[in-house]
């Protein structure tokens, strides 16, 4: 989808985290309500910062790193934890036209040869150092909402079937 419709290079972290943001979406007659958690995700979320070690931090995530030689839950963990991370770091990104400006900005910044984790330092104002305590805040201060749009009217697919020769069974 990035590849074909985006003309500016965008990071793994990011092309993840938007299929994760939209992998939850739910439709309801002409409402949608898309952002939500998914059900691992939301598990591991919940218990950074309490009792579980942590793998990654948002500088592995920004980097691309997902082994960093702190895997305290093995492989699939760590990739459960990158995966959450980038969900997270997106749901920010996503949450707020400011946000989603800066995030321009970042992409600018990559585009022009900046480092990741430089680039979001100048983009967002926040030290790489602070990144970490700034999800934590927004994960845990109420500001992780799912967002619901409404539609005036859905389109009506047209949907029309056709018979295939029987020569085109050898190709399926």
């Amino acid at each position: 989808f990035f590849s074909q419709y985006s003309l500016e290079k965008t990071p793994t972290w990011f092309i993840d985290g938007f299929a994760q943001y939209f992998s939850t979406t739910r439709f309801d007659g002409n409402e949608a309500v898309l952002g939500l958690a998914p059900e691992p995700f939301a598990l591991y979320l919940r218990r950074i910062g309490s009792e579980w070690r942590y793998s990654l931090d948002y500088t592995d995530v920004l980097t691309g790193k997902e082994d960093n030689g702190r895997s305290y839950i093995g492989t699939a963990g760590v990739k459960n934890e990158f995966q959450a991370r980038a969900w997270i770091l997106t749901h920010y990104i996503l949450s707020s036209h400011e946000n989603l400006a800066k995030f321009h900005l970042y992409l600018d910044a990559l585009a022009k040869g900046e480092a990741p984790t430089v680039a979001f330092e100048h983009a967002f104002d926040i030290k790489a150092s602070k990144i970490n305590y700034t999800l934590w805040k927004y994960l845990h201060g109420g500001q992780l909402l799912a967002s619901k749009l409404n539609f005036k009217a859905l389109p009506e697919a047209d949907i029309s079937f056709q018979t295939l020769p029987v020569s085109a069974d050898r190709l399926l």
